[in-house]
């Protein structure tokens, strides 16, 4: 049984995420939470005078709950609720402290999510939510692009950093993911301190984890670690990219050092962040 936490604000972005999810689980037993926070500058005091009888609470979240629940009738007509049951959560609260305590409370094994494609480079590139949950929430998390379709999922990039290890628990859960949908896998160093001797420790580690045809492995130096991201994900047409973060170093450079909005264009597949 897998337990899989939605995140929605009612949005076509995050109902495409919710279902792209579906899709890729529809072989699964599922457990889906599927959550609405309600932040506390969305609201002003005139809303609850309106409200005249009704508790703060019903006049806080009344509309949302409306919508929540038409959601998930739509998605119970569309998919087996047999195979995934739905449960309605939602909280007034800041999103990722939400999403934090849900983890937890409900034994979540993946957050999804759209991308909101918001202005600006970082924003638009993953959307200012999605980077705050990555930031935050140090859980797995699944991002679908905007406007993103389902279809039968072949092959995933891994994109190691300079310094990052091939080993820990986001890796063995990224191989848990490779061998649940049959993946092809290609795993790409950036910019090794040490090439010699950090292929020749990668290629044994990767071995021992994905056995000697498992994986396909590359190295890329002196480039920068966003025109690798972009090009290989165009020029290969991969279904999945991973990234295995430790902090923010990893994800800062892939934001911070993006001078173009080329690659907030050119990523238009399903992001998988794995935290060390």
């Amino acid at each position: 049984m897998k337990n899989l936490l939605f995140l929605t604000d009612f949005s076509e972005c995050s109902v495409g995420a919710i279902k792209f999810a579906l899709n890729l689980y529809k072989d699964s037993e599922c457990k889906c939470f599927i959550l609405n926070v309600k932040e506390s500058d969305s609201y002003v005091s005139d809303d609850l005078y309106k409200a005249g009888n009704k508790t703060i609470y019903d006049s806080l979240f009344e509309e949302n709950k409306a919508q929540l629940n038409e959601l998930i009738t739509n998605l119970k007509q569309e998919f087996d609720d047999d195979v995934c049951g739905f449960t309605p959560l939602l909280d007034y609260d800041e999103l990722t402290a939400a999403v934090n305590q849900i983890f937890k409370s409900k034994e979540i094994d993946l957050i999804v999510m759209g991308s909101n494609g918001v202005s600006g480079v970082k924003e638009a590139l993953f959307g200012s939510n999605a980077i705050n949950v990555i930031r935050e929430v140090k859980e797995d998390t699944l991002i679908v692009p905007r406007e993103y379709r389902f279809k039968g999922p072949q092959s995933l990039l891994l994109v190691l950093d300079s310094f990052d290890p091939v080993s820990g628990k986001g890796m063995n859960r990224l191989k848990s993911f490779v061998q649940e949908f049959s993946l092809s896998l290609d795993v790409v160093r950036t910019n090794p301190e040490n090439p010699t001797d950090t292929e020749k420790r990668d290629l044994e580690q990767l071995q021992e984890i994905f056995g000697s045809s498992g994986f396909e492995y590359k190295q890329v130096c002196d480039v920068p670690l966003h025109y690798v991201v972009d090009s290989l994900v165009q020029i290969s047409s991969y279904d999945f990219l991973a990234l295995l973060v430790q902090d923010e170093s990893f994800l800062e450079r892939l934001l911070l050092h993006s001078e173009t909005k080329d690659i907030a264009k050119n990523i238009k597949v399903p992001l998988l962040v794995y935290h060390y």
